[in-house]
């Protein structure tokens, strides 16, 4: 398993994207004063500029979600969920038990949110792990904390990496939390999409100058 993440809130990466906004910000500042500039030299340093803190933040970001991505897969590879079925079954027997597995998965799917708890319990009560493994798959699709509550509490120790698994989830399906408010500022400033007025500019001032490009 990987190993557990840094706090949204100080992850690295949050942090290099937020100083790339900074300096990106100070460097255009210097260039639109420096008066030994001509405007075409200015426009293409502040083009550069802009490029580089795009470029820098489009890093940052992959290696945040990339590395998150990676920790819910290793986290929820302990969860139940899945057909589970051993690669040496018969393939006829395969077919029949990934069929039903389907099945239970889809009446999950289509059940109300509140009867998943009770359906989770009532196939642990009956030995019917492959329905108590489609419901709890279908819970966590579903965005469903009940159902993995329930599975934690029949052994403690999962609830600290299921509670994390959850957070993460939530993150990457775009819920609406405080971390999330944190990566949209680092990943998400309004900087990285207004291009700045002097880029606008470059085609007028290269035709100017007798520049192509």
């Amino acid at each position: 398993m990987t190993k557990p993440l840094p706090e949204v809130r100080l992850d690295p990466e949050l942090a290099k994207a937020h100083q790339a906004r900074e300096d990106y910000l100070a460097q255009v500042q210097v260039l639109r004063g420096d008066v030994r500039l001509t405007e075409l030299a200015k426009a293409e340093q502040i083009e550069a500029a802009w490029l580089g803190y795009r470029t820098t933040v489009a890093e940052a970001s992959q290696v945040f979600w990339t590395r998150r991505q990676e920790r819910l897969q290793a986290l929820e590879a302990a969860l139940p969920i899945g057909p589970n079925v051993p690669d040496d079954t018969p393939r006829a027997d395969a077919a029949v038990l990934h069929q039903a597995f389907a099945a239970a998965y889809q009446q999950a799917l289509d059940a109300p949110m509140e009867q998943l708890p009770q359906r989770y319990t009532q196939a642990r009560r009956f030995g019917d792990d492959l329905t108590a493994r489609a419901v709890l798959t279908a819970s966590v699709d579903r965005g469903s904390r009940a159902v993995v509550e329930a599975w934690t509490a029949e052994a403690p120790e999962r609830e600290v990496a299921m509670a994390e698994a959850m957070e993460l989830r939530s993150l990457i399906h775009g819920g609406v939390t405080t971390d999330a408010l944190f990566v949209s500022q680092a990943f998400g400033a309004s900087e990285l999409d207004n291009k700045p007025s002097e880029v606008w500019q470059l085609p007028r001032l290269r035709e100017a100058a007798g520049v192509t490009r």
